[in-house]
Formats: structure tokens, sequence, C-alpha cells
């Protein structure tokens, strides 16, 4: 079990990002905190999750500019509605 969570960690963590780049109401910052509780015992490393969580975040603005460029103010307007305050 130990070896399974923690080979899945780095894709759980990508995914959990990304939704919520995407407006989906998944807790990630409690996988972060997870997943660096995780480098804290050194299971993990640090330099694996970094750059998973930037390219999880940076694919989900990019996803949000690209429907942007194609659908401007519709996306905009569902945008602003969708972001907490």
């Amino acid at each position: 079990m130990d070896y399974y969570l923690l080979h899945t960690t780095y894709l759980i963590l990508f995914l959990s990002v990304f939704a919520r780049q995407l407006c989906f109401p998944v807790p990630a910052i409690l996988f972060l905190l997870s997943g660096e509780a995780l480098v804290g015992t050194g299971r993990l490393s640090f330099t694996g999750i970094l750059p998973v969580v930037i390219l999880g975040c940076l694919l989900g603005d990019l996803v949000w500019f690209v429907a942007g460029c194609l659908r401007d103010k519709r996306i905009l307007g569902l945008l602003c509605a969708l972001r907490p305050i």
C-alpha cells in the first residue's frame, strides 16, 4: 500500500491542482499539505513535487486562456461566476 501511495502522489497532486485551476471544488491545499508532509519525512523529493504542481497550475490557466481567446465575453462571464470571492 505504501509503495502504491508514494508512486501515485505526483499524479494526485497534478490532478488536484489542475482541477482547482479549472474551478472544480477540489481541496488542492489538503493534497499539497500531505505531499509536503511526505517531503518532510523524506519519502518524496521537493524537486519532484514542485514542477508537477507548477505544470498543473500552468495547464489549468492555459485552458482558461485559450477558451477566453476563442469565446471572449461568454468565458469571462463564466469565469467570474465560478471564481470564489
